[in-house]
C-alpha cells in the first residue's frame, strides 16, 4: 500500500506491506501467416502437412483483474495495438487437420502429441522449437525458436509420423484422464485439452497417412501426385 504524506519542505513516500488477493491475466490474440512454401504432402480433404516459414503476430489486447479464490472478474485495461504487439517468424512444420468431428480440445491435445514426440524421435534441446494450434483453421504448428532455422523441424516434417507415434505411445502409458504435466501437459499453458480425444485424432491421421498422398506442392499450389 503506497501513501503519501506532505509538508511544506518535502514529499514523503510511506510504503507498507500488503497481501493481495487479486491476480492479473492477459488476453493475447494470435495471428499466423505463411510466408513461404518449401514441400508438402496432402491427403485430399482429410490432412495436409507442410514445411515453410511463417510469420506470427502476437498482440496482448487486454489485461483483467480478478479475484484469486472466486475468479470474480474486477476490472479490466485495454492496451493499445501499437504497443502491445509482437512480431516474429520462423522456419515451421505445420499440419493442417480437416477431420470431420474434430474439436479444439483434440487438436490442442494432437499438438502436445506432436512436442512431446518430437523432443524423443529428434535429437534436440526442448527449447529449440516451440508450439502453437489454431482452433479456427485447424492448424498446428511447431516452430523452430532459430531464426533461418537449422533443421529440427525438417526434420520433423520427414518423421512426423513416428514422431506422432511416439507422443501417442506416453500418452497411453500414463494413467490420467485427460492429460498431465507427467505425459503431454504443457507448463504455463491454460488451454482445454483432452487427451482421449488426442489419441483418437492421432490414430485417425495414422490411418489417413497409411496411403500414399494423393496431392503434393509445387510451389505455393497443390498437385496432383
Amino acid at each position: 500500500m503506497v501513501g503519501l504524506a506532505t509538508d511544506e519542505n518535502q514529499q514523503v513516500v510511506e510504503l507498507s506491506k500488503e497481501e493481495s488477493l487479486h491476480a492479473t491475466r492477459p488476453y493475447a490474440t494470435r495471428h499466423v501467416t505463411p510466408d513461404a512454401y518449401f514441400e508438402g504432402s496432402k491427403w485430399d480433404d482429410d490432412l495436409e502437412v507442410w514445411l515453410g516459414r511463417i510469420n506470427i503476430q502476437e498482440r496482448i489486447q487486454e489485461i483483467t483483474e480478478r479475484a484469486d479464490a472466486t475468479d470474480e472478474f474486477i476490472d479490466k485495461w485495454e492496451l493499445d495495438a501499437t504497443n502491445s504487439s509482437h512480431y516474429s517468424s520462423g522456419h515451421a512444420f505445420v499440419a493442417n487437420v480437416s477431420l470431420d468431428a474434430m474439436d479444439a480440445e483434440a487438436l490442442v491435445a494432437l499438438e502436445q502429441l506432436m512436442r512431446i514426440g518430437g523432443n524423443l524421435v529428434i535429437p534436440m534441446d526442448q527449447h529449440d522449437v516451440f508450439t502453437m494450434s489454431d482452433t479456427k483453421s485447424s492448424e498446428i504448428y511447431v516452430v523452430e525458436s532459430y531464426r533461418g532455422g537449422i533443421g529440427i523441424v525438417r526434420k520433423m516434417y520427414e518423421r512426423w509420423i513416428e514422431i506422432l507415434e511416439q507422443g501417442m505411445r506416453i500418452a497411453e502409458r500414463c494413467k490420467c484422464r485427460a492429460g498431465c504435466p507427467y505425459c503431454i501437459y504443457p507448463p504455463r499453458r491454460s488451454e482445454d485439452m483432452d487427451k482421449g480425444k488426442g489419441l483418437i485424432l492421432g490414430m485417425r491421421l495414422l490411418s489417413v497417412a497409411e496411403k500414399p498422398p494423393t496431392h503434393i506442392l509445387e510451389g505455393m499450389d497443390w498437385v496432383r501426385a
